[in-house]
This record gives structure tokens, C-alpha cells and sequence, in this order.
């Protein structure tokens, strides 16, 4: 069986600045992958080819099967493939609710009880979302910005969640709240692929995670593996 994501020697440019150096790596149902790294290492930038919001110079990235590198971006969320993109950007002068529902807006064959039934699940993984379901989104904290950015991705019901930095500028209780969240979804059967700079945090939840240093891709192993590796506890975790 293929992976749900594959990614073969994807290249991807900002003009004449190579960001992206031909990377290769997979992602299969049911796993949360994680791509960890310093600042500018490229992994929001591979999450941005990925979604179609950047067009790869080079390589292939197939979904479920499908080769979507060409595909527009719109095309893509509707094959399954959800992005909670770095900074979270919500609509700050509109409702969570309402913001919740333009997840949705691609699902046009949905019955509103079916939407209600997602906002329903969305409100028990969120319930500070639920309690303030009417207030501007704009004037949530960082932290349940996030939350409701992770809420809207989830309202396309995606087969894949790609997660940008979701813990960036957060508490630790906050941060962990996030993390445990990506735990029960992949209990849930959501596939996740994260990208996320507090790498400890990512490689506890990953099943298997890849390390990028300037565009590509020095170490891939299992979340547990790298963990351990003495290179990933000296440049990322911290530790001599």
C-alpha cells in the first residue's frame, strides 16, 4: 500500500534562493510525522508546497494516491489535505463560529446538520470554543487562536492535518494542552504531519520524525530514536 503522502526530491525556490534542497520523505494513515529544525531549516516552506500555496521548482508530492505538485491549492484542501498554517491567522472580526464554518466552505454537499455534528466535536475538543461561540475571534488569547485554527483545519474533516508551529508563543501549559490534542486525534484515526520547533515535544508524540538542517533533510528515524540520538540532544534538545 503507498504511503498517504509521498514526497520525492522536492525542491522549492524563493526566487534565486533555494529554501528547499531535495527532500524526500513519507508519511502513511494513522501516523503523526513530525519535521523538526531550526528557524529558516524549510519546514514551513515544504508545508506551503505541500498545500499548493507555493509551487515546487522540482520533484513530486503524490496524496492518497494522486500527484497534486501542480494542482491549485483549493483543490487540494478537497482531496482531504487540511493546513493550520504558522501564526494561526484567523478572521479577527468574525465569530468563532463563523470562522469554524469557513473551514467547511468547500464541503458544499454537507447537510447543516452534518456541520452542526462537526461543530459539536469541535466544541467538545475545544470547549473554551464552544463557551465564547459568538465572540470575535479577534479577541481570543494566543492560545485559543490556535485552537480555533486547528478547529477550522478539522472542519474539512481531513484525511491528513498538517499542523505549522502550532505551539509557537504559548504557555507550557497552553503548549501541552496543543500536544495532547494531537495525541487524541491520532487516536481518532487523523493523520498528522507536524512541523513544530520545540522538537522534544514533537518526538515524544511523533511515531517518526525528520530532521532538516538548510533545506534538507541529515536524520530520519523513529520518534523514540531520535530522542535519543546524541547530534538531535545536542542541536535541538538542548542537552551536551
Amino acid at each position: 500500500m503507498s504511503p498517504l503522502l509521498e514526497v520525492t526530491d522536492l525542491h522549492v525556490s524563493y526566487g534565486k534562493i533555494e529554501a528547499v534542497k531535495g527532500i524526500t520523505f513519507r508519511v502513511e494513515e494513522g501516523e503523526v510525522v513530525t519535521l523538526v529544525g531550526s528557524n529558516g531549516a524549510g519546514k514551513t516552506t515544504t508545508l506551503r508546497a505541500l498545500s499548493g500555496l507555493h509551487r515546487p521548482a522540482a520533484g513530486t508530492i503524490s496524496f492518497n494516491g494522486t500527484r497534486i505538485d501542480a494542482t491549485p491549492a483549493h483543490e487540494i484542501v478537497s482531496l482531504g489535505l487540511g493546513h493550520s498554517p504558522e501564526g494561526r491567522h484567523v478572521f479577527a472580526r468574525m465569530t468563532i463560529e463563523e470562522n469554524l464554518l469557513l473551514g467547511a466552505f468547500l464541503r458544499k454537499s454537507a447537510k447543516r446538520s452534518e456541520l452542526d455534528a462537526d461543530l459539536d466535536r469541535t466544541y467538545a475538543m475545544f470547549p473554551v470554543l464552544g463557551d465564547r461561540r459568538q465572540q470575535a475571534a479577534g479577541t481570543l488569547s494566543g492560545g485559543e487562536q490556535q485552537m480555533l485554527a486547528m478547529g477550522r483545519a478539522l472542519m474539512n474533516q481531513p484525511r491528513l492535518l498538517m499542523l505549522d508551529e502550532p505551539s509557537m508563543g504559548l504557555s507550557p501549559i497552553m503548549m501541552k494542552l496543543i500536544m495532547t490534542t494531537v495525541a487524541e486525534l491520532r487516536k481518532t484515526g487523523t493523520t498528522v504531519l507536524l512541523v513544530e520547533q520545540n522538537a522534544l515535544a514533537a518526538l515524544k508524540l511523533a511515531d517518526r520524525g525528520y530532521v532538516l538542517e538548510g533545506g534538507k533533510i541529515v536524520l530520519e528515524d523513529t520518534g523514540a530514536n531520535l530522542l535519543i540520538n546524541e547530534d538531535v540532544q545536542k542541536a535541538y534538545l538542548g542537552q551536551d
